[in-house]
């Protein structure tokens, strides 16, 4: 995928530019592998795949990469993003220390969520109770911005 996105920048003449137009956003969010946990939630998961970026950040640092993160509920899963964060950096330009990752997307879909059919704007008329065919599916938009915000 990096190669292909590099490929696409140099087609374009982006790579030659102090700063890309074209982004990466890693959605560490919704991989939904049946039984494991998104990357998000596990920072042993994660680390392999922020490694992969790292390296090639190294040899480009006008890669813009950024990573969708899952909702977070509690204090230890903020601590353990950020650690897993700076566990990947490098060193300093400055005081500042130097990381892959730009820019986080929080908050994409709280799942587990159930939709009952007369909560829905529109009915359906598949005589379901839920609006959702699996029975569960994930709260997301505005319904979820209040909680996105908290």
């Amino acid at each position: 995928m990096l190669n292909l996105i590099q490929d696409l920048r140099t087609e374009l003449n982006d790579i030659n530019s102090t700063y890309s137009r074209i982004g990466i956003e890693l959605n560490t969010s919704c991989p939904n592998i049946s039984g494991h946990p998104p990357p998000a939630y596990s920072p042993e998961s994660l680390k392999p795949l922020l490694q992969v970026f790292q390296e090639r950040y190294a040899q480009d640092p006008t890669l813009t990469i950024g990573l969708k993160l899952a909702p977070y509920v509690h204090a230890g899963q903020f601590k353990d993003i950020i650690d897993l964060l700076a566990s990947i950096s490098t060193g300093e330009v400055g005081y500042v220390r130097q990381n892959c990752v730009s820019f986080l997307s929080c908050t994409n879909t709280l799942g587990s969520s159930i939709v009952f059919e007369e909560q829905t704007v529109s009915k359906d008329s598949s005589g379901s109770v839920y609006a959702v065919p699996t029975v569960t599916g994930g709260l997301a938009g505005e319904p979820l911005h209040a909680l996105a915000l908290g």
